[in-house]
């Protein structure tokens, strides 16, 4: 099947040249492509996954981190993780590897990874006390479900929260507590002040374990 995922591309392309169409709609027509064609999709994993392999040392070959404290990308939308794309590409956010890694994609590139893990199935940690999921579960219904969904997939663009790393979550929930990292204009600044690092854990151990 790569002959139809090699005209699709073809045909985004085109279409981008034409239209200077954003890499979002390239991603967004390649996964309702794969979505509707075993085939493609079985193509387009395959290409990913050999364009992903530099991200697989820290990310894991599937999206599932290989350290704590680094995301799983696994499950993520492709409207978020493009966002996050382009605040590397703008030095919005700063990693070094990132921005530099962003500087060089292309944005059919783009458009292939973020389409690569948003097919991949995310791969929740059970929690291992259920007194602090509970109590990170009242905090999230609290402060978080509105803009990160009842189930905390995301929605709207926003992270995919269900599943990841409590390490990670961890250190960028501290992040905004301390105004570090990411735009000082976040809405998340707000959200997290008054939290206690109890809570902090909290939040981090049931979002951990969430489907």
């Amino acid at each position: 099947m790569r002959y139809a995922v090699a005209a699709l591309w073809l045909l985004l392309g085109a279409a981008a040249h034409a239209d200077s169409a954003p890499v979002l709609a390239r991603a967004q027509a390649l996964l309702a492509e794969a979505r509707a064609n075993p085939g493609v999709q079985a193509d387009l994993l395959e290409r990913g996954r050999e364009r992903s392999a530099f991200c697989a040392a820290c990310h894991g070959a599937g999206g599932e981190s290989t350290r704590a404290d680094y995301p799983d990308l696994a499950g993520q939308s492709i409207e978020y993780l493009l966002t996050q794309f382009g605040q590397f590409q703008g030095a919005e956010r700063y990693r070094k590897v990132m921005n530099d890694l962003m500087a060089k994609l292309t944005d059919d590139e783009k458009a292939l990874l973020a389409v690569y893990y948003a097919l991949q199935p995310p791969q929740p940690e059970p929690a291992a006390d259920a007194a602090l999921v509970a109590s990170g579960a009242k905090l999230y219904a609290a402060r978080c479900q509105s803009c990160h969904g009842a189930d905390a997939h995301g929605k709207d663009g926003r992270a995919r929260l269900a599943g990841q790393k409590p390490g990670y979550l961890l250190r960028v929930l501290n992040d905004f507590r301390q105004g570090h990292d990411r735009s000082p204009d976040s809405v998340m600044r707000s959200m997290v002040q008054g939290l206690s690092e109890a809570d902090v854990q909290a939040l981090a151990s049931f979002l951990g374990a969430q489907p």
